[in-house]
């Protein structure tokens, strides 16, 4: 299932948190940012929010993915030199402490995790797949300015 109507569902009561976290660890989502160093893709810094001054002090950075590389806006593909295709589980394998998700913020649907709900959240993500264990295909990467 597409984490789309995924949050959707879960937005109305059909879907349980717990399977929105299971669509979430497999679905494609797009990461916005830039290498540290060309030539190493695990220095991918990907583009993260900070909280407004007015959020006061419980307000959090939160990495920012999509998911659809149509629901990436202007100003985030000019802050990023390239995109990177991940799923949840990716993402929740490398994400730093302290920082939350927020899923196509600004638009609908949309969805975050607060940094303090990602300890919860690994420990739902059920077992990958047999065919994404080890050596399975890892990030996918396209080019500046690409839509996919």
């Amino acid at each position: 299932m597409n984490l789309e109507p995924a949050i959707d569902a879960a937005r109305s009561g059909l879907m349980e948190d717990v399977e929105l976290i299971g669509v979430f660890a497999d679905a494609p989502m797009f990461y916005v940012g830039q290498l540290a160093d060309e030539d190493d893709l695990s220095s991918f810094q990907p583009l993260v929010l900070a909280p407004p001054a007015e959020a006061g002090a419980e307000a959090q950075q939160m990495v920012v993915l999509f998911t659809d590389p149509n629901r990436i806006p202007e100003e985030a593909r000019e802050r990023g030199s390239m995109m990177l295709q991940v799923t949840g589980r990716q993402v929740l394998e490398t994400l730093p402490e302290g920082l939350g998700i927020a899923i196509n913020p600004g638009g609908d649907p949309s969805m975050e995790l607060p940094a303090s709900s990602i300890p919860a959240v690994r420990q739902a993500i059920p077992e990958p797949p047999e065919d994404e264990g080890p050596g399975a295909e890892g990030p996918q990467t396209e080019g500046p300015g690409s839509q996919g």
